[in-house]
């Protein structure tokens, strides 16, 4: 396991009172695999504008030094003509991009990959998780129906669903609802999940099952309370 980092502040124009573009990417990958790393990179953490075309060959840090070029050329692209047009509103071209990586063991020779992306300008900023699991022979990704038994569905989105009972102390799905739970939708189960040892843990991005105030929603569900839908292995 290795990591690149770049960070930067660039100008929007060249002016001392110019916006600017806060940028950071701390990205986590696995020297000598390119096939898992291709598949990180498939799952969207970097958004697909600033991915360099054509291959990879030449390595991680020339790929994100290339994402950063991508990123300072398409900020420039679309804000620097506005920018001039309206110097009034200046922090509408505050911009910021970071991407946070994390990695974490999983069973069966399995990694969890978690890239935490934060994006927007000064007064609205989006917050999103991005969490994968990979198997390390392949770097194909893995799927819940790889983890559990035939029909794992619907029990295990009921098991979901209690947790978020008792995280916001409610006594039904109804009661989830009146609190802006669920309340466009059926329940369902997140293509986020980290796939850990001793537990797996799904991941409601802000804005994806609650009110934006609500933030990401977390739930957790240890290895003993899934042990009758585990496949065995």
């Amino acid at each position: 396991m290795d990591s690149v980092v770049v960070d930067s502040t660039i100008r929007l124009v060249d002016s001392e009172y110019s916006p600017n573009c806060q940028l950071h990417i701390a990205l986590r990958y696995f020297p000598d695999e390119q096939k898992l790393n291709d598949s990180i990179l498939a799952t969207g953490l970097i958004l697909p504008e600033y991915l360099p075309e054509g291959n990879r060959k030449g390595g991680m840090r020339q790929l994100v030094d290339e994402v950063a070029k991508n990123c300072i050329t398409s900020y420039r692209q679309q804000y620097a003509s506005l920018f001039k047009l309206d110097k009034s509103n200046a922090d509408e071209y505050n911009i910021i991009y970071k991407v946070y990586t994390k990695t974490w063991s999983g069973p069966d020779s399995t990694v969890c990959y978690e890239a935490h992306i934060i994006s927007g300008n000064k007064n609205h900023q989006q917050l999103q998780t991005i969490a994968r699991n990979f198997k390390l022979k392949t770097g194909s990704t893995v799927a819940l129906n790889e983890i559990f038994v035939p029909g794992y569905e619907n029990v295990l989105i009921r098991l979901v669903v209690d947790k978020l009972k008792d995280k916001f102390d409610v006594k039904d799905e109804d009661q989830l609802k009146t609190q802006r739970i669920f309340a466009d939708c059926d329940p369902y189960l997140p293509d986020n999940f980290m796939l850990l040892k001793n537990k797996l843990i799904f991941i409601y991005n802000q804005d994806e099952i609650a009110p934006h105030d609500e933030g990401e929603i977390r739930v957790e569900l240890s290895k003993h309370e899934l042990k009758d839908l585990l496949k065995q292995r």
